[in-house]
């Protein structure tokens, strides 16, 4: 759905690469992974190891991360990935706003978001891919890098090259692949479809909530949506699979 995905994974791959100081290493967020989950376990009434939704905290405490070493630079890195961002522009995503990444369990920021290494890092014109993954580059660094160059010419440095705020590269970066038709949610309930969507709240490289905006921006076109689409957002579920939660939801 989203049409904004690619830019903002781009900002947050660029505040990293720019804001070394601010790098979070996998063991830090292991320990504030630890500290989240006790303070914010029972925000859903249940004590299960798990938050079952993010949107149940209404003012995360920052003081959570100082007491686990975190420096105001790290801080700082920690809320551009968790906080939201506005967009705006004719791919700017339902109201603007691109939701930041689930906090229930970001030790797996280190290989989605992190790396397992510090930056600075080098790029796809100046090493091979496999190079840049071994040196400890996350997966979402090597994404922005080998995507953006495709889209906007090998020479384009991701992270001085592209201003991920302004609309004018936000237009160029965004879109359907040229080989892929946009899917007519319409033609397919008009032809019987009934289609479910599930989404793991815990997931490390789409933020869940993104999937429910989405999801109710789907709703405003399609009245009778409820009749043919089903959402299903699943706690402690990382990318698809894995995650203290329950990991049959494709079988489901």
């Amino acid at each position: 759905f989203t049409e904004a995905y690619l830019a903002n994974v781009g900002r947050i791959t660029q505040y990293i690469q720019k804001h070394p100081e601010g790098w979070i290493p996998p063991s830090l967020l292991a320990r504030a992974e630890v500290a989240i989950i006790t303070a914010y376990d029972m925000s859903d009434g249940a004590r299960d190891g798990m938050i079952h939704d993010d949107r149940d905290i209404t003012s995360f405490d920052l003081g959570i991360l100082r007491k686990a070493g975190f420096t105001p630079a790290q801080i700082a890195t920690f809320e551009t990935i968790r906080q939201p961002y506005r967009y705006t522009g004719t791919r700017a995503p339902p109201g603007g706003m691109v939701p930041g990444f689930s906090i229930n369990m970001v030790s797996n920021w280190s290989y989605f978001l992190l790396g397992s290494k510090p930056p600075p890092r080098k790029n796809s014109a100046e090493a091979p891919v496999d190079a840049i993954v071994a040196s400890g580059a996350p997966f979402l660094y090597v994404l922005s890098d080998t995507m953006i160059r495709g889209k906007l010419g090998k020479t384009v440095d991701f992270v001085d090259g592209v201003d991920f705020s302004r609309a004018s590269d936000l237009d160029r970066l965004e879109g359907p692949p040229a080989e892929h038709d946009a899917f007519d949610f319409g033609a397919f309930a008009r032809a019987g479809g009934k289609i479910i969507f599930y989404q793991g709240v815990a997931d490390e490289t789409v933020p869940y909530t993104e999937m429910i905006d989405e999801f109710a921006a789907l709703a405003k076109v399609f009245p009778d949506l409820d009749k043919w689409a089903r959402l299903y957002a699943i706690p402690g579920l990382l990318h698809c699979t894995g995650g203290p939660g329950p990991d049959d939801a494709p079988d489901q």
